[in-house]
């Protein structure tokens, strides 16, 4: 009987999570999938493991980034869908039977997921918005006309291991995962890349996939792993001039909401960077911010319009944009007395 699914689990020095990643999806109620291994040459006894544990095939490509070893682990696939689950990610044993069992026709199906702390800390559940799972198949683009709805679908990015992708689907428009350095945002232009070309979408309102640590290296140096992110973005531009360039309404339309995505991926980037490499990075989005405005493709109606207010300070005063994000990481007044009497 044919392949349902093909479970890509790219590793590289993940520790001993992988453990757990492995024996969530062995114990899977969905019959006849295959679980492909690609590590980077792990030195840490993964490799090791997965010759002894691992339940279908093993690829090792030495010193090879994220987006190379999915992009290998598809290439090698058989089933008719596609699943990525990182060697932090743990899946409920009913989650693969429950996105396939409605994937007849779909391009992609998605669930909802739980994101697990580092630390000993609760889990956090994210649901999928309701007015998308009480659809029982949309296009992306067509289906909601209103911009912040097609901005927000193509925003859930966080989670690609909650859905499962059509194997054809992703041949047809030659969507892989960029192969850049390594980064936080490793999932973003593949992630685009579905959401762009889908006409048959399913989201379901349930959650099956507890997604922790990413389980793999990444750079000691928090600048290192969020540069790249530029790297995405262009990715993002190039495959839609390519994909797209006679259809200039969709490209117009694409090129709007990647505006908006790329907004809020490089909000996170200053969020999390310390101060004195924020500004540094503020600056150097801000010329690229500028470029995007000269082409034409940067339209308000794709931002809420809060969020508007912040871009338009950032892209011409990069400055003030940093002394905001100064300011939002000051402890307010009433939280330093709290903190006093504790």
């Amino acid at each position: 009987m044919s392949t349902k699914v093909s479970v890509i689990v790219p590793s590289s020095n993940p520790g001993k999570c992988i453990r757990a990643c492995l024996a969530s999806l062995k114990k899977q109620t969905l019959k006849n999938i295959e679980i492909i291994c690609v590590d980077s040459g792990s030195s840490d006894g993964t490799a090791e493991f997965l010759e002894e544990a691992a339940a279908g095939p093993v690829i090792t490509l030495p010193g090879a980034s994220y987006g190379a070893l999915v992009n290998t682990g598809i290439e090698n696939a058989t089933g008719r869908f596609i699943a990525v689950i990182r060697p932090g990610d743990k899946a409920e044993p009913e989650m693969l039977e429950e996105l396939y069992s409605v994937s007849s026709g779909m391009d992609m199906v998605m669930s909802g997921f739980y994101h697990t702390p580092a630390k000993d800390e609760p889990e956090t559940l994210y649901t999928l918005p309701p007015r998308y799972t009480a659809i029982s198949k949309f296009n992306p683009l067509l289906t909601f006309d209103t911009s912040l709805d097609q901005s927000e679908l193509f925003s859930i990015n966080c989670a690609v291991g909650s859905a499962i992708f059509s194997r054809e689907f992703l041949e047809k428009y030659s969507i892989y995962f960029s192969e850049v350095e390594d980064s936080l945002y490793h999932d973003v232009s593949f992630s685009f890349k579905v959401w762009a070309c889908a006409s048959n979408v399913r989201l379901l309102s349930k959650a099956f996939l507890h997604c922790g640590w990413r389980g793999s290296e990444t750079h000691s140096d928090m600048e290192a792993s969020v540069y790249p992110v530029f790297d995405e973005y262009e990715e993002i531009r190039y495959f839609i001039r390519e994909v797209f360039s006679e259809d200039i309404t969709r490209t117009k339309v694409l090129s709007s909401i990647m505006m908006r995505l790329k907004y809020d991926s490089y909000l996170s980037c200053c969020q999390i960077l310390p101060m004195q490499k924020c500004r540094k990075f503020a600056r150097r989005a801000s010329e690229e911010f500028q470029k995007d405005v000269e082409s034409g493709y940067v339209i308000q109606k794709y931002f809420p319009s809060f969020d508007w207010n912040i871009f338009s300070t950032w892209v011409y005063d990069p400055e003030s944009f940093a002394d905001m994000i100064e300011k939002s990481r000051r402890p307010s007044l009433l939280s330093r007395l709290l903190k006093k009497k504790k």
